[in-house]
């Protein structure tokens, strides 16, 4: 975890709790105003307490949205042309699958993600199943070290902002003493969303620069987390 700290995030290494504030978030608000459609895309898509879609272009997010049903989704794609969607594996997990089969009839690549505590250090491609596999601390440590170099609309909704502060990185005590990470999520579908489009991103990288069997959560380009939070790390 220290090594982590140190090398990926760039921040001295600290066992207390730690969060984003609004003000962090707002200071990435320096975008246009959410784009209303794109010539290319990757998308992610949480499920839970309605349909939160986050759309992004390279280090641009483009929309978020909340959808009430998944036939919505059809004038998102048209208009956003995604070339990955990553998509909650539950808790409609049938629902998904059935989504991806017919997202890859239409040429897009398009995944399940599954997390769980388990997979340290890995992420798993499973084609068959086109269902992503990782551990669901790494992803958020890593979505947000991403957000921090990002920059996010202008007019980003208040719903989203709050949905974004909301988790808190912190660390419990294992019986032998060592301190594991961990994030307390609260309600988050947001930056959930955004953690599936994070997933959505690595898999066009991974065309270019990385096996597709096995990846090993990599963060490419120059970090921007120094410096953007008070306190002595996240």
């Amino acid at each position: 975890m220290q090594i982590f700290h140190n090398t990926v995030l760039g921040l001295p290494y600290a066992s207390n709790s730690k969060q984003l504030t609004e003000e962090n978030v707002r200071d990435l608000m320096t975008g246009p105003h959410m784009a209303f459609k794109a010539e290319e895309s990757v998308m992610g898509l949480d499920v839970g307490g309605g349909l939160h879609l986050w759309v992004q272009s390279g280090e641009s997010l483009l929309t978020v949205a909340l959808l009430e049903e998944w036939d919505e989704l059809h004038g998102y794609i048209d208009r956003y042309k995604p070339k990955c969607f990553v998509i909650d594996a539950g808790p409609e997990s049938h629902k998904g699958r059935e989504f991806c089969t017919m997202l890859r009839s239409k040429g897009i690549d398009a995944w399940v993600c599954m997390r769980s505590d388990g997979l340290s250090g890995h992420r798993i491609i499973d084609d068959d199943s086109m269902m992503i596999k990782v551990n669901k601390t790494e992803q958020f440590d890593e979505f947000y070290a991403r957000l921090l170099g990002m920059e996010l609309p202008s007019n980003l909704p208040q719903e989203a902002v709050d949905q974004l502060v909301e988790p808190v990185r912190t660390y419990r005590t294992k019986p032998d003493g060592s301190k594991v990470g961990m994030w307390d999520k609260n309600i988050c579908h947001f930056a959930d969303a955004g953690s599936y489009a994070m997933e959505a991103a690595k898999q066009m990288e991974s065309h270019y620069i990385i096996p597709k069997d096995i990846i090993v959560p990599q963060i490419t380009g120059k970090s921007r987390w120094k410096g953007r939070l008070t306190g002595d790390g996240f």
